[in-house]
């Protein structure tokens, strides 16, 4: 998640590598003179200008990207030479790189057994400590290269980074600001230090440094979908528009931008766009449920309820059991006048969340347009139960028991669906039909005219209530 980790050690820390050289002519003049001994001594030499050769091949090929090559050269010049620290620290850094993490440690602390005042080894182990996991003793080998080298930009953001990643995102700021007084260009601190304001909810300062990481970084792929992230939790939706835009420009497969770009969108009810764009996430990234759920959901609320079906049945092959999307599901295809299908969804998503008023209210009014009322009924006293002070709860109940001939019960729970929410209008109107049922057509005039007012597509009867 944190950036400049590996970039640093590849830039920075093979600057303490030390080429061994050895006087040629010297050593020649000493084995004409000395004799077997003096050849002894030689073949080390020889040995050891072989390991530095190897050594010095393995930094090109890492630096290459040929991980795997550079790290067999390492070994090789460690054949030659066992004590050889730089090799170690190279092989403990190409290690890293591979994600071979164990045997990096292993490499890292032999060279600093041979070497303890090595700067890069400690720095070393400490990158390789916190990919591994264990960011305190990653934090204590960051202090210990702090020690050796108290001004090390490098060093000062790798400890911000683990003791971020450890959960101390205040001391991680600190670590960065260090950093960035020492070079105040330093593009991975910059990035970093604007993820720990991010995630502080400091979002105008966090921007600030990411627009900064972005001026000297050359516009990079991965603080442009930081910054952009850090503007859309500012609440700055056009702005953020705009950087993923630019982002997907630089990487039109980023199925994340795709996806925060929908959301975006869909804030701004724009659900057409907001359809493309989790369409588009979905092309990058076929795998994603939620991308899936959240194209239906914007096609649903666009209107293109069949088209909502198929999206919301792609994300449930992805993961049957999602709650969120089996209800969507059953909205849908009520919607479409499916309605055995939308109630068998309705049930599936019931067994997840038995007490859900989200799924009792709807499937018990589907029932009831379904004329179950056996079903129903129970269902909306269950619903009651459970949500005793849910207006939809009483809304819905009455409404079972108006269907069922009860009208003086359903009376009762409309009263309390209206008490509980006064401006549920339908509740106002349907308590006004069930007055007028049991012939209150004062009252019922009364409850009329107060749903009219609170949702004047609900008219007031013209005639049949002054009897």
């Amino acid at each position: 998640m944190l950036s400049g980790i590996f970039s640093e050690a590849r830039r920075g820390l093979r600057r303490s590598i030390l080429m061994r050289r050895f006087p040629l002519i010297a050593l020649l003049v000493c084995a004409c003179l000395l004799g077997p001994a003096c050849s002894r001594a030689w073949a080390q030499k020889s040995k050891a200008s072989e390991a530095e050769r190897l050594n010095s091949r393995g930094v090109q090929l890492f630096q290459a990207g040929q991980v795997d090559a550079a790290i067999a050269l390492y070994r090789q010049a460690l054949q030659l030479d066992p004590e050889y620290p730089e090799a170690l620290n190279n092989l403990g850094l190409a290690l890293t790189t591979g994600k071979r993490y164990d045997e990096a440690i292993l490499a890292l602390r032999r060279a600093i057994a041979l070497d303890s005042k090595s700067l890069a080894a400690y720095t070393n182990l400490g990158l390789a400590l916190y990919y591994k996991g264990q960011f305190d003793e990653a934090a204590v080998a960051y202090r210990k290269s702090l020690e050796l080298n108290p001004r090390s930009p490098e060093t000062l953001n790798g400890l911000g980074a683990t003791l971020f990643s450890a959960g101390h995102p205040d001391e991680a700021i600190g670590m960065y600001r260090r950093a960035l007084a020492l070079d105040p260009r330093y593009v991975d601190a910059l990035n970093n230090l604007a993820i720990a304001l991010d995630k502080s909810q400091q979002w105008d300062e966090a921007i600030r440094y990411y627009e900064q990481a972005l001026q000297y970084g050359l516009g990079q792929p991965d603080i442009f979908s930081n910054y952009a992230g850090a503007l859309q939790h500012a609440g700055r939706v056009e702005d953020a528009i705009l950087a993923y835009r630019r982002l997907l420009s630089m990487v039109p497969q980023n199925a994340n931008a795709w996806f925060q770009l929908g959301r975006l969108y869909s804030q701004k009810n724009m659900f057409d766009d907001a359809a493309n764009s989790f369409q588009k996430s979905l092309d990058a990234q076929p795998d994603q449920p939620e991308a899936a759920f959240n194209l239906a959901r914007a096609l649903q609320d666009g209107g293109k309820s069949a088209d909502a079906v198929a999206a919301y049945q792609r994300g449930l092959a992805l993961k049957p059991d999602d709650f969120q999307g089996l209800c969507g599901l059953a909205a849908a295809l009520q919607k479409e006048k499916r309605a055995q299908e939308s109630i068998a969804a309705y049930q599936k998503a019931l067994t997840l969340q038995p007490d859900s008023a989200d799924v009792l209210a709807p499937l018990a009014t589907l029932l009831m347009q379904e004329g179950k009322l056996a079903e129903a009924i129970p269902m909306s006293e269950k619903l009651v139960t459970l949500h005793p002070d849910d207006a939809i709860a009483r809304f819905v109940l009455g409404n079972a028991r108006f269907n069922h001939g009860e009208y003086a019960l359903a009376a009762e729970s409309y009263r309390e669906a209206v008490r509980l929410k006064p401006d549920l209008a339908q509740a106002h109107y349907n308590l006004g039909i069930t007055l007028a049922q049991m012939k209150d057509y004062k009252t019922a005039m009364l409850e009329f005219t107060e749903a009219h007012r609170l949702d004047p597509t609900l008219e007031v009867p013209k005639e049949g209530l002054s009897k």
